[in-house]
Protein backbone atom coordinates (compact mmCIF):
# COMPACT_ATOMS: atom_id res chain seq x y z
CA UNK A 1 0.00 0.00 0.00
CA UNK A 2 1.36 3.40 -0.94
CA UNK A 3 1.12 6.02 1.80
CA UNK A 4 -0.49 9.39 1.32
CA UNK A 5 1.47 12.46 2.19
CA UNK A 6 -0.44 14.47 4.80
CA UNK A 7 -1.24 18.00 3.88
CA UNK A 8 -1.14 17.33 0.15
CA UNK A 9 -4.18 18.11 -1.97
CA UNK A 10 -3.09 15.92 -4.89
CA UNK A 11 -4.08 12.27 -4.37
CA UNK A 12 -2.48 9.62 -6.59
CA UNK A 13 -4.85 7.92 -9.01
CA UNK A 14 -3.71 4.49 -7.80
CA UNK A 15 -2.56 3.77 -4.27
CA UNK A 16 -2.94 0.00 -4.18
CA UNK A 17 -0.09 -2.37 -4.94
CA UNK A 18 -1.19 -5.86 -6.05
CA UNK A 19 1.27 -8.28 -4.49
CA UNK A 20 -0.88 -11.21 -3.34
CA UNK A 21 -1.00 -10.09 0.29
CA UNK A 22 -4.42 -10.97 1.77
CA UNK A 23 -3.39 -10.75 5.42
CA UNK A 24 -5.48 -9.03 8.08
CA UNK A 25 -2.99 -6.16 8.06
CA UNK A 26 -3.50 -5.64 4.32
CA UNK A 27 -7.30 -5.88 4.68
CA UNK A 28 -7.16 -3.17 7.36
CA UNK A 29 -5.04 -0.94 5.11
CA UNK A 30 -7.40 -1.40 2.16
CA UNK A 31 -10.43 -0.57 4.30
CA UNK A 32 -8.76 2.51 5.76
CA UNK A 33 -8.09 3.80 2.24
CA UNK A 34 -11.81 4.57 2.23
CA UNK A 35 -12.36 4.91 -1.50
CA UNK A 36 -12.71 2.64 -4.52
CA UNK A 37 -10.23 2.92 -7.37
CA UNK A 38 -8.94 1.01 -10.35
CA UNK A 39 -7.34 -1.67 -8.17
CA UNK A 40 -9.82 -1.70 -5.30
CA UNK A 41 -13.52 -2.52 -5.17
CA UNK A 42 -15.76 -2.76 -2.11
CA UNK A 43 -18.84 -4.99 -2.09
CA UNK A 44 -21.45 -4.88 0.65
CA UNK A 45 -22.36 -8.55 0.44
CA UNK A 46 -22.84 -11.59 -1.76
CA UNK A 47 -26.59 -12.08 -1.75
CA UNK A 48 -27.89 -15.65 -1.39
CA UNK A 49 -31.46 -14.73 -0.39
CA UNK A 50 -32.89 -15.77 -3.77
CA UNK A 51 -31.75 -17.38 -7.00
CA UNK A 52 -32.00 -14.11 -8.94
CA UNK A 53 -30.12 -12.17 -6.25
CA UNK A 54 -27.36 -14.77 -6.15
CA UNK A 55 -27.07 -14.69 -9.95
CA UNK A 56 -26.67 -10.90 -9.92
CA UNK A 57 -23.98 -11.14 -7.24
CA UNK A 58 -22.17 -13.80 -9.26
CA UNK A 59 -22.23 -11.80 -12.50
CA UNK A 60 -21.05 -8.63 -10.74
CA UNK A 61 -18.20 -10.45 -9.02
CA UNK A 62 -17.03 -12.17 -12.21
CA UNK A 63 -17.20 -8.91 -14.16
CA UNK A 64 -15.05 -7.05 -11.62
CA UNK A 65 -12.52 -9.89 -11.30
CA UNK A 66 -12.07 -10.26 -15.07
CA UNK A 67 -11.89 -6.47 -15.51
CA UNK A 68 -9.12 -6.22 -12.93
CA UNK A 69 -7.24 -9.13 -14.51
CA UNK A 70 -7.40 -7.29 -17.85
CA UNK A 71 -6.04 -4.08 -16.33
CA UNK A 72 -3.36 -4.34 -13.64
CA UNK A 73 -4.97 -6.64 -11.11
CA UNK A 74 -6.60 -5.50 -7.89
CA UNK A 75 -8.42 -6.30 -4.66
CA UNK A 76 -12.10 -6.93 -3.95
CA UNK A 77 -13.31 -6.74 -0.34
CA UNK A 78 -16.71 -8.27 0.39
CA UNK A 79 -18.37 -6.89 3.51
CA UNK A 80 -17.86 -3.12 3.04
CA UNK A 81 -20.96 -0.96 2.40
CA UNK A 82 -21.07 2.39 0.63
CA UNK A 83 -23.22 4.88 2.54
CA UNK A 84 -25.41 7.61 1.01
CA UNK A 85 -22.78 10.28 1.69
CA UNK A 86 -20.21 8.37 -0.35
CA UNK A 87 -18.21 7.07 2.57
CA UNK A 88 -17.79 3.40 3.43
CA UNK A 89 -18.53 1.36 6.53
CA UNK A 90 -17.59 -2.21 7.42
CA UNK A 91 -20.65 -4.43 7.78
CA UNK A 92 -18.96 -7.83 7.47
CA UNK A 93 -20.36 -10.96 5.84
CA UNK A 94 -22.09 -13.99 7.33
CA UNK A 95 -20.66 -17.49 7.60
CA UNK A 96 -22.72 -18.72 4.64
CA UNK A 97 -20.92 -16.32 2.36
CA UNK A 98 -17.51 -17.46 3.54
CA UNK A 99 -18.48 -21.12 3.22
CA UNK A 100 -19.72 -20.71 -0.33
CA UNK A 101 -17.13 -18.27 -1.64
CA UNK A 102 -14.11 -20.54 -1.34
CA UNK A 103 -11.11 -20.35 -3.65
CA UNK A 104 -12.33 -23.40 -5.58
CA UNK A 105 -15.93 -22.22 -5.88
CA UNK A 106 -14.91 -18.78 -7.11
CA UNK A 107 -12.54 -20.40 -9.62
CA UNK A 108 -15.41 -22.55 -10.93
CA UNK A 109 -17.66 -19.50 -11.09
CA UNK A 110 -15.19 -17.44 -13.12
CA UNK A 111 -14.43 -20.47 -15.30
CA UNK A 112 -18.11 -20.77 -16.21
CA UNK A 113 -17.90 -17.40 -17.99
CA UNK A 114 -14.34 -17.45 -19.39
CA UNK A 115 -12.02 -19.94 -21.03
CA UNK A 116 -8.75 -18.37 -19.89
CA UNK A 117 -7.78 -18.80 -16.24
CA UNK A 118 -8.00 -15.78 -13.97
CA UNK A 119 -5.33 -16.07 -11.30
CA UNK A 120 -6.39 -14.91 -7.84
CA UNK A 121 -6.26 -15.59 -4.11
CA UNK A 122 -9.39 -15.58 -1.93
CA UNK A 123 -9.13 -15.61 1.85
CA UNK A 124 -11.44 -14.71 4.76
CA UNK A 125 -10.14 -12.19 7.28
CA UNK A 126 -11.20 -10.09 10.22
CA UNK A 127 -11.61 -6.36 10.73
CA UNK A 128 -12.60 -5.21 14.21
CA UNK A 129 -14.32 -8.52 14.91
CA UNK A 130 -16.24 -8.65 11.61
CA UNK A 131 -15.68 -11.24 8.84
CA UNK A 132 -14.35 -9.90 5.55
CA UNK A 133 -13.64 -11.80 2.34
CA UNK A 134 -10.53 -10.53 0.54
CA UNK A 135 -9.90 -11.46 -3.10
CA UNK A 136 -6.60 -10.50 -4.73
CA UNK A 137 -6.75 -10.65 -8.55
CA UNK A 138 -3.47 -10.81 -10.44
CA UNK A 139 -2.72 -9.12 -13.74
CA UNK A 140 -3.32 -11.52 -16.67
CA UNK A 141 -0.50 -11.77 -19.27
CA UNK A 142 -3.12 -12.16 -22.01
CA UNK A 143 -6.49 -10.43 -22.21
CA UNK A 144 -9.39 -12.50 -20.84
CA UNK A 145 -12.59 -12.25 -22.92
CA UNK A 146 -15.99 -13.46 -21.80
CA UNK A 147 -17.13 -16.66 -23.50
CA UNK A 148 -20.68 -16.67 -22.10
CA UNK A 149 -23.21 -13.93 -21.57
CA UNK A 150 -23.59 -12.52 -18.05
CA UNK A 151 -27.31 -12.06 -17.36
CA UNK A 152 -29.47 -11.70 -14.28
CA UNK A 153 -32.90 -10.45 -13.27
CA UNK A 154 -33.18 -6.96 -11.80
CA UNK A 155 -35.38 -6.16 -8.78
CA UNK A 156 -38.33 -5.38 -11.09
CA UNK A 157 -37.98 -8.76 -12.81
CA UNK A 158 -36.42 -7.39 -16.00
CA UNK A 159 -33.57 -9.33 -17.59
CA UNK A 160 -30.30 -7.39 -17.50
CA UNK A 161 -27.13 -8.14 -19.46
CA UNK A 162 -23.86 -7.16 -17.78
CA UNK A 163 -21.54 -8.50 -20.50
CA UNK A 164 -21.81 -10.51 -23.71
CA UNK A 165 -19.86 -13.32 -25.31
CA UNK A 166 -16.59 -12.14 -26.82
CA UNK A 167 -16.48 -8.82 -24.95
CA UNK A 168 -13.43 -7.52 -23.10
CA UNK A 169 -13.95 -5.60 -19.87
CA UNK A 170 -11.39 -3.43 -18.04
CA UNK A 171 -11.29 -1.06 -15.09
CA UNK A 172 -11.89 2.61 -15.75
CA UNK A 173 -11.26 4.19 -12.38
CA UNK A 174 -13.60 2.49 -9.90
CA UNK A 175 -15.85 1.04 -12.63
CA UNK A 176 -15.70 -2.13 -14.70
CA UNK A 177 -16.57 -1.24 -18.30
CA UNK A 178 -16.19 -2.45 -21.87
CA UNK A 179 -12.74 -1.94 -23.30
CA UNK A 180 -12.32 0.98 -25.70
CA UNK A 181 -9.70 1.65 -28.36
CA UNK A 182 -7.16 2.99 -25.87
CA UNK A 183 -7.58 -0.11 -23.75
CA UNK A 184 -6.83 -2.38 -26.71
CA UNK A 185 -3.68 -0.39 -27.45
CA UNK A 186 -2.65 -0.73 -23.80
CA UNK A 187 -3.17 -4.50 -23.92
CA UNK A 188 -1.08 -4.73 -27.07
CA UNK A 189 1.66 -2.64 -25.47
CA UNK A 190 1.66 -4.98 -22.47
CA UNK A 191 2.18 -8.00 -24.73
CA UNK A 192 4.83 -6.07 -26.66
CA UNK A 193 6.72 -5.32 -23.44
CA UNK A 194 6.50 -8.94 -22.34
CA UNK A 195 7.84 -10.11 -25.70
CA UNK A 196 10.59 -7.49 -25.57
CA UNK A 197 11.77 -8.84 -22.19
CA UNK A 198 11.82 -12.36 -23.57
CA UNK A 199 13.93 -11.31 -26.56
CA UNK A 200 16.42 -9.40 -24.43
CA UNK A 201 16.71 -12.22 -21.89
CA UNK A 202 16.97 -15.08 -24.39
CA UNK A 203 20.31 -16.61 -25.27
CA UNK A 204 19.48 -16.46 -28.95
CA UNK A 205 19.19 -12.65 -28.82
CA UNK A 206 17.99 -11.49 -32.21
CA UNK A 207 17.27 -14.98 -33.47
CA UNK A 208 13.59 -14.91 -32.50
CA UNK A 209 13.01 -11.18 -32.93
CA UNK A 210 11.40 -11.38 -36.37
CA UNK A 211 8.96 -14.05 -35.25
CA UNK A 212 8.07 -12.09 -32.14
CA UNK A 213 7.59 -8.87 -34.13
CA UNK A 214 5.14 -10.77 -36.33
CA UNK A 215 3.00 -11.32 -33.23
CA UNK A 216 2.89 -7.61 -32.53
CA UNK A 217 2.15 -6.75 -36.16
CA UNK A 218 -0.76 -9.17 -36.22
CA UNK A 219 -2.13 -7.84 -32.96
CA UNK A 220 -1.93 -4.31 -34.33
CA UNK A 221 -3.94 -5.40 -37.34
CA UNK A 222 -1.10 -5.05 -39.83
CA UNK A 223 0.08 -7.43 -42.54
CA UNK A 224 2.21 -10.31 -41.34
CA UNK A 225 3.00 -13.81 -42.56
CA UNK A 226 0.05 -16.16 -42.00
CA UNK A 227 0.04 -17.94 -38.67
CA UNK A 228 1.84 -21.26 -38.99
CA UNK A 229 1.16 -24.28 -36.87
CA UNK A 230 2.95 -25.20 -33.69
CA UNK A 231 5.57 -27.09 -35.66
CA UNK A 232 5.53 -30.18 -33.45
CA UNK A 233 6.92 -32.35 -36.22
CA UNK A 234 9.92 -30.29 -37.24
CA UNK A 235 10.64 -27.40 -34.86
CA UNK A 236 12.86 -26.92 -31.82
CA UNK A 237 11.28 -26.71 -28.38
CA UNK A 238 12.07 -22.99 -28.21
CA UNK A 239 10.34 -22.32 -31.54
CA UNK A 240 7.33 -24.39 -30.50
CA UNK A 241 7.05 -22.36 -27.30
CA UNK A 242 7.09 -19.11 -29.33
CA UNK A 243 4.46 -20.48 -31.71
CA UNK A 244 2.28 -21.47 -28.77
CA UNK A 245 2.51 -17.95 -27.30
CA UNK A 246 1.63 -16.51 -30.69
CA UNK A 247 -1.37 -18.81 -30.99
CA UNK A 248 -2.68 -17.86 -27.55
CA UNK A 249 -2.22 -14.18 -28.36
CA UNK A 250 -4.89 -14.52 -31.04
CA UNK A 251 -7.50 -15.11 -28.28
CA UNK A 252 -9.35 -17.50 -30.59
CA UNK A 253 -10.29 -20.89 -29.05
CA UNK A 254 -11.44 -22.30 -32.38
CA UNK A 255 -8.04 -21.49 -33.93
CA UNK A 256 -6.30 -23.21 -31.01
CA UNK A 257 -8.43 -26.32 -31.44
CA UNK A 258 -7.97 -26.51 -35.22
CA UNK A 259 -4.22 -25.92 -35.04
CA UNK A 260 -3.73 -28.69 -32.49
CA UNK A 261 -5.99 -31.07 -34.41
CA UNK A 262 -4.00 -30.54 -37.62
CA UNK A 263 -0.75 -31.31 -35.82
CA UNK A 264 -2.12 -34.56 -34.40
CA UNK A 265 -3.68 -35.57 -37.71
CA UNK A 266 -0.25 -35.17 -39.31
CA UNK A 267 1.50 -37.45 -36.82
CA UNK A 268 -1.28 -40.03 -37.07
CA UNK A 269 -0.86 -40.16 -40.85
CA UNK A 270 2.90 -40.46 -40.41
CA UNK A 271 2.58 -43.42 -38.04
CA UNK A 272 0.19 -45.14 -40.42
CA UNK A 273 2.50 -44.58 -43.37
CA UNK A 274 5.34 -46.28 -41.48
CA UNK A 275 3.49 -49.59 -41.76
CA UNK A 276 4.97 -49.78 -45.26
CA UNK A 277 8.57 -49.36 -44.10
CA UNK A 278 10.76 -52.17 -45.40
CA UNK A 279 13.45 -52.43 -42.71
CA UNK A 280 13.58 -52.38 -38.91
CA UNK A 281 16.49 -49.89 -38.85
CA UNK A 282 14.64 -47.44 -41.07
CA UNK A 283 11.48 -47.76 -38.98
CA UNK A 284 13.32 -47.03 -35.72
CA UNK A 285 15.13 -44.08 -37.26
CA UNK A 286 11.90 -42.60 -38.60
CA UNK A 287 10.06 -43.03 -35.31
CA UNK A 288 12.90 -41.59 -33.24
CA UNK A 289 13.32 -38.61 -35.54
CA UNK A 290 9.64 -37.79 -36.01
CA UNK A 291 7.32 -39.44 -33.50
CA UNK A 292 9.53 -38.90 -30.45
CA UNK A 293 10.31 -35.33 -31.51
CA UNK A 294 6.57 -34.71 -31.89
CA UNK A 295 5.87 -35.97 -28.39
CA UNK A 296 8.64 -33.91 -26.83
CA UNK A 297 7.36 -30.90 -28.77
CA UNK A 298 4.21 -31.11 -26.65
CA UNK A 299 6.23 -30.36 -23.54
CA UNK A 300 6.78 -26.65 -24.38
CA UNK A 301 3.11 -26.43 -25.38
CA UNK A 302 2.22 -27.68 -21.89
CA UNK A 303 4.66 -25.24 -20.27
CA UNK A 304 3.16 -22.34 -22.22
CA UNK A 305 -0.37 -23.30 -21.18
CA UNK A 306 0.69 -23.39 -17.53
CA UNK A 307 2.73 -20.19 -17.70
CA UNK A 308 -0.20 -18.32 -19.26
CA UNK A 309 -2.74 -20.04 -16.98
CA UNK A 310 -4.65 -21.28 -20.07
CA UNK A 311 -6.39 -24.42 -18.85
CA UNK A 312 -8.41 -24.89 -22.05
CA UNK A 313 -5.27 -24.87 -24.22
CA UNK A 314 -3.90 -27.64 -22.00
CA UNK A 315 -7.20 -29.52 -22.09
CA UNK A 316 -7.27 -29.51 -25.91
CA UNK A 317 -3.70 -30.82 -26.02
CA UNK A 318 -4.46 -33.66 -23.59
CA UNK A 319 -7.66 -34.61 -25.42
CA UNK A 320 -5.74 -34.85 -28.70
CA UNK A 321 -2.91 -36.76 -27.03
CA UNK A 322 -5.36 -39.34 -25.68
CA UNK A 323 -6.95 -39.69 -29.12
CA UNK A 324 -3.49 -40.34 -30.56
CA UNK A 325 -2.85 -42.91 -27.81
CA UNK A 326 -6.07 -44.72 -28.73
CA UNK A 327 -5.36 -44.64 -32.47
CA UNK A 328 -1.92 -46.22 -32.02
CA UNK A 329 -3.61 -49.45 -30.87
CA UNK A 330 -4.61 -50.20 -34.46
CA UNK A 331 -1.12 -49.67 -35.93
CA UNK A 332 0.78 -52.83 -36.88
CA UNK A 333 4.45 -52.76 -37.84
CA UNK A 334 4.82 -56.28 -39.21
CA UNK A 335 8.49 -55.67 -40.02
CA UNK A 336 9.33 -55.42 -36.31
CA UNK A 337 6.25 -56.65 -34.51
CA UNK A 338 8.29 -58.27 -31.74
CA UNK A 339 10.12 -54.99 -30.88
CA UNK A 340 8.09 -52.06 -32.16
CA UNK A 341 4.33 -52.38 -31.91
CA UNK A 342 1.34 -50.42 -30.67
CA UNK A 343 2.51 -50.89 -27.07
CA UNK A 344 5.87 -49.32 -27.96
CA UNK A 345 4.02 -46.27 -29.31
CA UNK A 346 1.63 -46.14 -26.35
CA UNK A 347 4.45 -46.42 -23.83
CA UNK A 348 6.20 -43.38 -25.37
CA UNK A 349 2.96 -41.43 -25.07
CA UNK A 350 2.83 -42.50 -21.43
CA UNK A 351 6.43 -41.38 -20.85
CA UNK A 352 5.41 -37.92 -22.03
CA UNK A 353 2.26 -37.93 -19.87
CA UNK A 354 4.40 -38.59 -16.80
CA UNK A 355 6.65 -35.66 -17.75
CA UNK A 356 3.65 -33.36 -18.17
CA UNK A 357 2.21 -34.48 -14.85
CA UNK A 358 5.57 -34.05 -13.10
CA UNK A 359 5.84 -30.46 -14.35
CA UNK A 360 2.29 -29.66 -13.21
CA UNK A 361 3.14 -31.03 -9.76
CA UNK A 362 6.35 -28.97 -9.54
CA UNK A 363 4.44 -25.83 -10.53
CA UNK A 364 1.69 -26.69 -8.02
CA UNK A 365 -1.02 -26.77 -10.70
CA UNK A 366 -3.55 -29.43 -9.66
CA UNK A 367 -6.10 -28.36 -12.29
CA UNK A 368 -3.56 -29.16 -15.03
CA UNK A 369 -2.36 -32.41 -13.43
CA UNK A 370 -5.94 -33.69 -13.14
CA UNK A 371 -6.43 -33.33 -16.91
CA UNK A 372 -4.08 -36.30 -17.35
CA UNK A 373 -5.91 -38.65 -14.99
CA UNK A 374 -8.66 -41.21 -15.60
CA UNK A 375 -8.04 -41.64 -19.34
CA UNK A 376 -9.22 -45.06 -20.45
CA UNK A 377 -8.49 -47.70 -23.09
CA UNK A 378 -11.69 -47.95 -25.16
CA UNK A 379 -10.50 -50.70 -27.51
CA UNK A 380 -10.86 -53.38 -24.81
CA UNK A 381 -13.85 -54.19 -22.60
CA UNK A 382 -11.74 -55.06 -19.56
CA UNK A 383 -9.33 -52.13 -19.87
CA UNK A 384 -11.66 -49.39 -21.03
CA UNK A 385 -12.60 -48.39 -17.48
CA UNK A 386 -9.01 -48.58 -16.24
CA UNK A 387 -6.45 -45.86 -16.80
CA UNK A 388 -3.83 -45.64 -19.51
CA UNK A 389 -1.21 -45.76 -16.73
CA UNK A 390 -2.49 -49.17 -15.61
CA UNK A 391 -2.67 -50.57 -19.14
CA UNK A 392 0.82 -49.53 -20.24
CA UNK A 393 2.47 -50.63 -17.01
CA UNK A 394 0.74 -54.02 -17.02
CA UNK A 395 1.51 -54.75 -20.67
CA UNK A 396 5.16 -53.76 -20.32
CA UNK A 397 5.44 -55.96 -17.22
CA UNK A 398 3.95 -58.92 -19.09
CA UNK A 399 6.58 -58.48 -21.79
CA UNK A 400 9.37 -58.20 -19.19
CA UNK A 401 10.29 -54.74 -20.38
CA UNK A 402 10.35 -52.99 -17.00
CA UNK A 403 13.66 -52.18 -15.38
CA UNK A 404 13.79 -52.46 -11.55
CA UNK A 405 10.07 -53.31 -11.57
CA UNK A 406 9.10 -49.69 -12.21
CA UNK A 407 7.93 -47.62 -15.12
CA UNK A 408 9.53 -44.45 -13.76
CA UNK A 409 13.07 -45.61 -14.58
CA UNK A 410 12.07 -45.82 -18.25
CA UNK A 411 10.43 -42.39 -18.07
CA UNK A 412 13.54 -40.83 -16.56
CA UNK A 413 15.77 -42.42 -19.22
CA UNK A 414 13.38 -41.02 -21.82
CA UNK A 415 13.95 -37.39 -20.78
CA UNK A 416 17.32 -37.23 -19.01
CA UNK A 417 19.20 -36.35 -22.21
CA UNK A 418 16.73 -33.66 -23.31
CA UNK A 419 18.27 -30.29 -22.26
CA UNK A 420 15.01 -28.37 -22.69
CA UNK A 421 13.15 -30.63 -20.27
CA UNK A 422 16.06 -30.77 -17.82
CA UNK A 423 16.21 -26.97 -17.70
CA UNK A 424 12.55 -26.83 -16.68
CA UNK A 425 13.44 -28.67 -13.46
CA UNK A 426 16.10 -27.93 -10.88
CA UNK A 427 18.28 -30.92 -11.67
CA UNK A 428 17.75 -34.65 -12.07
CA UNK A 429 16.75 -35.19 -8.44
CA UNK A 430 13.79 -32.81 -8.79
CA UNK A 431 12.68 -34.64 -11.94
CA UNK A 432 12.71 -37.97 -10.12
CA UNK A 433 10.85 -36.50 -7.16
CA UNK A 434 8.23 -34.91 -9.42
CA UNK A 435 7.74 -38.15 -11.34
CA UNK A 436 7.25 -40.07 -8.07
CA UNK A 437 4.77 -37.48 -6.81
CA UNK A 438 2.73 -37.60 -10.00
CA UNK A 439 2.70 -41.41 -9.90
CA UNK A 440 1.41 -41.32 -6.32
CA UNK A 441 -1.20 -38.76 -7.41
CA UNK A 442 -2.49 -40.91 -10.27
CA UNK A 443 -2.58 -44.00 -8.02
CA UNK A 444 -4.51 -42.16 -5.30
CA UNK A 445 -6.99 -40.74 -7.79
CA UNK A 446 -7.55 -44.14 -9.38
CA UNK A 447 -8.33 -45.70 -6.00
CA UNK A 448 -10.65 -42.80 -5.16
CA UNK A 449 -12.57 -43.47 -8.38
CA UNK A 450 -12.65 -47.27 -8.20
CA UNK A 451 -13.02 -47.61 -4.39
CA UNK A 452 -10.60 -50.55 -4.70
CA UNK A 453 -7.53 -50.18 -2.46
CA UNK A 454 -5.59 -52.76 -4.50
CA UNK A 455 -6.24 -51.14 -7.87
CA UNK A 456 -2.85 -49.47 -8.49
CA UNK A 457 0.80 -50.41 -8.58
CA UNK A 458 3.21 -48.04 -6.76
CA UNK A 459 5.90 -47.27 -9.31
CA UNK A 460 7.05 -44.50 -6.97
CA UNK A 461 8.25 -47.14 -4.50
CA UNK A 462 11.55 -47.62 -6.34
CA UNK A 463 12.75 -44.26 -4.99
CA UNK A 464 13.15 -42.89 -1.50
CA UNK A 465 9.90 -42.40 0.39
CA UNK A 466 10.62 -38.77 1.23
CA UNK A 467 10.28 -37.88 -2.46
CA UNK A 468 6.50 -38.36 -2.43
CA UNK A 469 5.81 -36.60 0.87
CA UNK A 470 5.14 -33.14 -0.68
CA UNK A 471 2.22 -34.45 -2.78
CA UNK A 472 0.92 -36.64 0.07
CA UNK A 473 0.81 -33.56 2.32
CA UNK A 474 -1.16 -31.65 -0.33
CA UNK A 475 -3.60 -34.52 -0.79
CA UNK A 476 -4.34 -35.02 2.90
CA UNK A 477 -4.62 -31.27 3.51
CA UNK A 478 -7.01 -30.72 0.58
CA UNK A 479 -8.94 -34.02 0.47
CA UNK A 480 -12.23 -32.39 1.46
CA UNK A 481 -12.15 -29.69 -1.21
CA UNK A 482 -11.09 -31.86 -4.16
CA UNK A 483 -8.14 -29.67 -5.19
CA UNK A 484 -5.87 -32.63 -5.99
CA UNK A 485 -8.37 -35.49 -5.99
CA UNK A 486 -11.11 -36.52 -8.42
CA UNK A 487 -13.60 -36.82 -6.82
CA UNK A 488 -13.12 -35.15 -3.46
CA UNK A 489 -13.04 -37.64 -0.60
CA UNK A 490 -13.46 -37.64 3.16
CA UNK A 491 -10.51 -37.79 5.54
CA UNK A 492 -11.05 -41.41 6.56
CA UNK A 493 -11.01 -42.69 2.98
CA UNK A 494 -8.04 -40.44 2.22
CA UNK A 495 -6.14 -41.99 5.11
CA UNK A 496 -7.05 -45.47 3.84
CA UNK A 497 -5.70 -44.62 0.37
CA UNK A 498 -2.40 -43.27 1.70
CA UNK A 499 -2.01 -46.26 4.01
CA UNK A 500 -2.84 -48.77 1.25
CA UNK A 501 -0.31 -47.26 -1.16
CA UNK A 502 2.30 -47.23 1.61
CA UNK A 503 1.70 -50.94 2.24
CA UNK A 504 1.77 -51.73 -1.46
CA UNK A 505 5.09 -49.92 -1.92
CA UNK A 506 6.51 -51.77 1.07
CA UNK A 507 5.43 -55.14 -0.33
CA UNK A 508 6.85 -54.41 -3.80
CA UNK A 509 10.01 -52.50 -2.99
CA UNK A 510 10.72 -52.65 0.75
CA UNK A 511 13.27 -55.46 0.62
CA UNK A 512 15.31 -53.96 -2.23
CA UNK A 513 14.82 -50.19 -1.85
CA UNK A 514 14.42 -49.65 1.92
CA UNK A 515 10.78 -48.63 1.72
CA UNK A 516 9.53 -48.92 5.32
CA UNK A 517 5.82 -49.06 6.01
CA UNK A 518 4.59 -46.25 8.25
CA UNK A 519 7.96 -44.49 8.48
CA UNK A 520 7.00 -40.96 7.38
CA UNK A 521 9.35 -38.03 7.98
CA UNK A 522 6.46 -35.60 7.63
CA UNK A 523 4.73 -34.88 10.95
CA UNK A 524 1.62 -33.69 9.06
CA UNK A 525 1.21 -37.06 7.36
CA UNK A 526 1.93 -39.02 10.53
CA UNK A 527 -0.59 -37.04 12.58
CA UNK A 528 -3.21 -37.26 9.83
CA UNK A 529 -2.92 -41.04 9.59
CA UNK A 530 -2.90 -41.41 13.36
CA UNK A 531 -6.14 -39.47 13.60
CA UNK A 532 -8.13 -40.76 10.62
CA UNK A 533 -6.75 -44.15 9.61
CA UNK A 534 -8.93 -47.16 10.34
CA UNK A 535 -7.07 -49.75 12.34
CA UNK A 536 -7.86 -53.42 12.58
CA UNK A 537 -10.71 -54.08 14.93
CA UNK A 538 -11.96 -50.53 15.12
CA UNK A 539 -12.78 -47.49 13.02
CA UNK A 540 -12.32 -43.82 13.64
Amino acid sequence: MLKRETGKQIIPRIEVIVDGDVSSKRIEALIKLGREEERLDYKERFDFKSKSAAQRSKVDLVCDMVSMANTDGGYILVGVRQKTDGTFSVEGVDKTCLQRLTQENIQSLVGSYTEATVKFLAKPGKYRGKDILAICIFDSPLAVPFRHVGQYQSLNGKSETKFREGELFVRHGAKSERANYEDYIRMIEKIREDERRKVLSSESGQKDMVARLDIIIQLLGGVAPPLRGLGLLDSSEEDIEDNAVRLLAMLNPVLVQRTLRKEFDSITRFLKEQEQTKSYEELIENLDRTFINFLMGLFPVWITAIDYEHINFAREAVEDLHRLYVKTNSIKYTMALDKVDSLWLQSRVMFLVYCLGAFAVVRDKPEFAKLLLNRGNPWDEYWKNRTWFQYVFTMLARKNQLEKKTLLVLVFDFVKDNPYVINMFEGEDEIKSALCQFDFLQCANRIAMSKDLSECYPNFGAYYKVKIEPIVEKIVYNCLNGVWMVPQIDRTFCAEIVDALDKSATDSFGFYYDWDYGEWESKEITEFLKKYRKEEGRGT
